[in-house]
Order: C-alpha cells, then structure tokens, then sequence
C-alpha cells in the first residue's frame, strides 16, 4: 500500500494534465440498426391490421336488444363508426345505415 501512495505522490508536476481514458469498444454497426427499424415497421404495422380488424370485428358483431335504450344503442352504434374514421377505414353511408336498420331488434 505505501507503493501505491508514493506512486500518486511522485505525479509528474511538470504535466498537469490529466491522463487520458482509452475505450476497448468501437462505434456501433450502422447496418444492424437499419434491420433493426426494418423489423419495428413489420412489427408495429402488423399491430395496425390486427387493431383495424378487432375495430371491423366489433362494428359488425354489434347488436341490439330490447333491454336497453335506444338512445343509448344509437350512440354506441356512432362511436364504433368515430372507431372506424379514426383508423381511417371508409364505408359508404348506405352500408352504414343498412347494417344499422338489419341490427334493430325485431319488433
């Protein structure tokens, strides 16, 4: 220990400046990072499909009963089609309103 607390004792006054730390890893490989991006596009698109079918899933399993308000089947019915805008999926209005009319309970 005495060696060791000469050997910082005896520091070159002449150099003031500190030693320098050297690095063992070099830079990283650009080229995995591009397959890396590739795979997330794959993944998080895949993921897109999956969520616009469980949305078209949900609009066309809809239904309506007896129980309930109708008023409050009607707004569920315009939130799966604000559903449906958001995620960009278009359908003309007289399929909308044909599966609606099709979904009343019979009377």
């Amino acid at each position: 220990m005495a060696e060791v607390a000469k050997l910082v004792n005896n520091a070159d006054a002449s150099n003031p400046t500190p030693p320098t730390a050297t690095f063992a890893k070099s830079l990283p490989n650009i080229s995995k990072i591009e397959v890396f991006t590739d795979s997330f596009i794959l993944k998080y698109t895949a993921e897109d499909v999956v969520r616009q079918r469980f949305i078209i899933a949900n609009y066309y399993c809809w239904t309506m009963n007896k129980e309930k308000d109708i008023k409050v089947q009607i707004s569920e019915y315009h939130k799966l089609l604000e559903d449906l805008k958001i995620e960009n999926i278009s359908m003309p209005d007289e399929f909308d309103s044909e599966l609606l009319i099709e979904k009343l309970p019979k009377s």
